[in-house]
């Protein structure tokens, strides 16, 4: 199974990096504690080894849930890799209510009711109900001889013991997105809650058993209750194939909730060999909505610039976005961000491309790196992870910021903001647009993969970094920006044992 941005999550800590140097709190900069203490950014380790934050959800209350890969070490990640939450306050000290030592985490592993099988890094996703409950959705292994690889999805407490009022009282269930015989692979990568309580998982699912199988887009959905909803589907399952070609390999990374239904969006393999984005559109029955793009579907090769994609989200005018990693003119990844019509019918041509100063793009993507904003470098390699659009629709872009000076190469977590009409960086904001960094003062290499708005509109940055390229260990960071919308407040609280 094909999954490039994920096994791109550890790429980070082959690099050195040198130190950020923080500047006044305007736009884009780090959110400031009053004088003297913090600077907006904490650095956690949860468990003593490696820890990889790769999603984020924020409560209504303002806590921060942080879903995280765990292992002991890098080696270990793909032996035994734990899925793991950790529960911080509004403040960005732990929650220490949460979790079975009331320490503010918790990890699959620590819950005998699930069976005990491994893991698999990058494919895993959460998000926070209204009340507070954490509905998780990872990829594990079954059966590891035989490659059986299944979806999990349980629902959490706010104190992070598994909901008894769901699945049946055992709080969790596994399951294929597929009832056809022979599908063996399914791969969560992304959770809904809608505005109706229902749950939808999507990502990946193979319809053969081929090696490569044929992956395509897959839906579940449960019920309030996390029972599968008999009226989505086939029995709460659906999969869309767009089948156009090469591998047809089609990968759903996000879910999002329109007027009209439930839009999934990702990227699929053109007859060209290329990733190009794709998005497909489903009733609330789970069929297609045929007044979607093509019956149901869009795609775009986008000439082989897009690379693939790793988030979306969808404005207030329904014009669903994109982002991801594609390829510049000088064969190096950049962060890219593709906006498609709210109808589906195309790209929507009036964002981004060369008219909106994005050298080597075309109409509808904006293609950058982190070069000039940093500035006495260039490029090595960016990739985006993380998108979420502002109130006022501009759109928020976090992920990974990798520059060289032809000697060392500096990976930083890096965040842009584009203008809701265009597409254009927000000269308001940061460098022209753009700011990056580390977790912690000490920090010599990070990687954003989740960007979040707490109450207040406070931007919020998660990822993860580590002290020096050769570190043994990885920390899971939180940096809050200010932007116009934020309010001065504290974040990082002074004399807390979570901060290092």
């Amino acid at each position: 199974m094909t999954l490039r941005h994920s096994s791109m999550l550890f790429a980070t800590i082959l690099f050195g990096l040198s130190h950020f140097t923080g500047a006044a709190a305007t736009d884009g900069y780090y959110e400031t504690w009053p004088p003297p203490a913090g600077n907006g950014r904490i650095r956690l380790q949860p468990y003593t080894g490696v820890n990889l934050v790769t999603n984020m959800a924020i409560g209504a209350d303002g806590h921060v849930v942080l879903e995280e890969l765990y292992a002991d070490s890098n080696a270990d990640l793909y032996v035994n890799g734990v899925v793991c939450i950790v529960r911080l306050d509004a403040d960005g000290s732990y929650d220490y209510t949460f979790g079975p030592s009331q320490n503010g985490r918790v990890c699959l592993n620590d819950f005998p009711s699930i069976p005990a099988v491994l893991s698999i890094p990058g494919t895993h996703s959460l998000a926070v109900q209204h009340d507070g409950k954490i509905v998780l959705a990872a990829q594990m292994y079954e059966n590891i001889a035989t490659s059986h690889i299944s979806a999990l999805v349980a629902r959490l407490n706010v104190d992070g013991s598994l909901d008894a009022t769901a699945a049946g009282g055992a709080g969790f269930q596994y399951f294929q997105f597929s009832q056809t015989a022979g599908a063996y692979v399914s791969a969560p990568e992304a959770v809904l809650v809608q505005a109706n309580g229902d749950i939808v998982v999507a990502g990946i699912a193979c319809n053969d058993t081929a090696a490569p199988c044929n992956q395509d887009f897959a839906a579940a959905r449960f019920d309030s209750n996390l029972q599968f909803d008999a009226g989505f589907g086939s029995g709460g399952r659906t999969l869309v194939n767009f089948d156009l070609g090469g591998n047809n390999g089609d990968n759903a990374v996000a879910v999002v909730e329109d007027a009209a239904g439930i839009v999934l969006i990702g990227n699929s393999t053109q007859s060209n060999g290329k990733i190009g984005p794709t998005a497909a559109r489903l009733g609330a029955d789970g069929a297609l909505d045929t007044s979607f793009g093509n019956q149901g579907r869009f795609s775009s090769q986008l000439s082989g610039i897009f690379e693939y994609a790793t988030s979306g989200a969808i404005d207030a005018n329904g014009r669903l976005l994109i982002g991801g990693a594609g390829k510049s003119s000088s064969g190096i990844d950049d962060y890219a961000v593709v906006r498609i019509l709210a109808d589906g019918s195309g790209l929507d041509t009036s964002f981004g491309g060369t008219a909106n100063g994005y050298t080597g793009s075309v109409p509808g993507l904006a293609l950058f790196g982190f070069a000039p904003a940093i500035g006495g470098v260039t490029e090595h390699g960016s990739n985006a992870y993380g998108l979420a659009v502002q109130s006022d629709g501009r759109v928020v872009v976090a992920g990974q910021a990798s520059v060289t000076d032809g000697a060392n190469v500096y990976t930083y977590f890096g965040v842009a903001r584009l203008m809701p009409d265009d597409g254009a960086l927000d000269p308001s904001f940061g460098f022209s647009g753009q700011s990056y960094g580390t977790f912690g003062a000490g920090s010599d290499t990070a990687s954003g993969h989740a960007v979040v708005f707490a109450p207040g509109n406070r931007m919020t940055i998660a990822g993860f970094g580590a002290d020096s390229a050769t570190s043994p260990t990885t920390d899971a960071g939180i940096a809050r920006l200010v932007e116009d919308l934020i309010f001065f407040s504290a974040f990082e609280p002074p004399n807390n044992a979570s901060n290092q």
